[in-house]
């Protein structure tokens, strides 16, 4: 924070995506942000949405329950209880700070927000009608009235730099992270402890094209003497596109073997559950700004065999096994590798991806979120 402590400044944080019902991806982010805002009880910092204030207890409820469907249902039906946005009733700098959509440019006299991929520019045939158009209409728009824009990942911001030609001061990268409360490890061993459980594969991800769930699909027809070494069981709401999925009979029998399992959306702890007795996990995704489900999975010890694609490598470094995300062949031989370790390579590889994780925590992420704001002000 050392970089904002001259001077009057304050930092407006927008919290649309919270409000949605289920946190996944850029939710999740943004309520990550919010919780280390919240800790380090600053007035410099402001909740807001659309043109009120948001209170600082009312955020750390929403964070507590895990979902912005009660704050949504407030702003909606008690309006009038929260107080106007007025930028001009603080003396100095104000600063919006966007964790995702800027939905109104020219607000605030500085103005910073994330961009998290841009997936609907490179991999627009993964994407409905109405993504691609926004991207198209508004992204350019936003990231030319940003004072900054941030990305997640270098390769993000090496895609800004190439589709929309913004000048590398005008960018920066603050990656996300991954943390667990600290009582869902001491909740899990008193449930579960040393019990066995049959081996399964976890998939993590919403249930849409571009997460390639058809690679796993494709092995599985290949190679269907992996049902019955392993279960595997997707994790993830159902996303856009979903029905753009080919099921193989291979795989429907499987499903109706059970030894292919959706769960749908799951909350924290049953995600943090699932990851630590799997076996491994697998994130085949065509295409990601960043990939948190790699690093999800490795810091709770859980090999990650990853798609070598866009941001993948940054996010799972030498700890993760990458893969071909064309190639069922590819993602077959990286199983095989894994299902052959010795207990004693099982537990290196295991170590090596927690010490890997390590480096992504919300701690650092945020210091370095104010130091990207602070060079804003400091270079006005």
């Amino acid at each position: 924070m050392d970089t904002l402590e001259a001077g009057d400044v304050t930092i407006y944080y927008e919290i649309s995506p919270i409000l949605l019902s289920q946190w996944t991806g850029i939710p999740a982010v943004a309520a990550a942000y919010a919780q280390e805002i919240c800790s380090i009880g600053s007035d410099r910092f402001q909740f807001f949405f659309d043109d009120v204030i948001i209170p600082r207890d009312a955020i750390a409820e929403t964070l507590t329950r895990r979902t912005g469907s009660f704050l949504s249902r407030a702003l909606e039906f008690r309006r009038a209880q929260f107080s106007p946005l007025d930028v001009f009733s603080r003396e100095g700098i104000n600063v919006g700070l966007y964790p995702s959509v800027k939905h109104e440019p020219g607000i605030f006299d500085k103005e910073i927000s994330f961009v998290h991929d841009l997936s609907t520019h490179i991999t627009p045939f993964y994407h409905t009608i109405h993504n691609i158009k926004y991207h198209l209409e508004y992204l350019a728009e936003e990231i030319r009235t940003n004072d900054l824009t941030l990305a997640v990942s270098r390769s993000t911001l090496d895609d800004i730099k190439y589709y929309f030609g913004t000048e590398e001061d005008r960018l920066g990268v603050v990656y996300n992270a991954v943390s667990w409360p600290e009582e869902f490890a001491v909740k899990f061993m008193a449930e579960l402890g040393s019990a066995y459980v049959e081996p399964y594969i976890l998939i993590l991800g919403t249930r849409e094209p571009r997460k390639n769930h058809q690679i796993i699909f494709d092995m599985l027809t290949r190679w269907p003497e992996l049902l019955e070494k392993y279960r595997f069981v997707f994790t993830g709401r159902s996303g856009w596109l979903e029905d753009q999925l080919s099921v193989p009979s291979t795989v429907m029998r499987g499903f109706e073997s059970g030894r292919i399992i959706y769960t749908g959306f799951v909350d924290e702890y049953t995600k943090y559950k699932l990851l630590r007795l799997a076996y491994f996990s697998i994130y085949g995704s065509m295409f990601e700004g960043f990939g948190l489900p790699i690093i999800e999975s490795m810091s709770v010890g859980t090999p990650c065999i990853a798609s070598f694609s866009s941001s993948h490598p940054e996010v799972g470094g030498r700890a993760a096994l990458y893969f071909d995300p064309l190639s069922a062949e590819s993602l077959f031989e990286r199983v095989e590798f894994l299902g052959r370790l010795s207990d004693e390579d099982a537990r290196a590889l295991s170590e090596a991806s927690v010490e890997e994780s390590r480096k992504f925590t919300w701690k650092s992420s945020f210091q370095e979120l104010c130091y990207q704001i602070g060079k804003v002000l400091v270079f006005d």
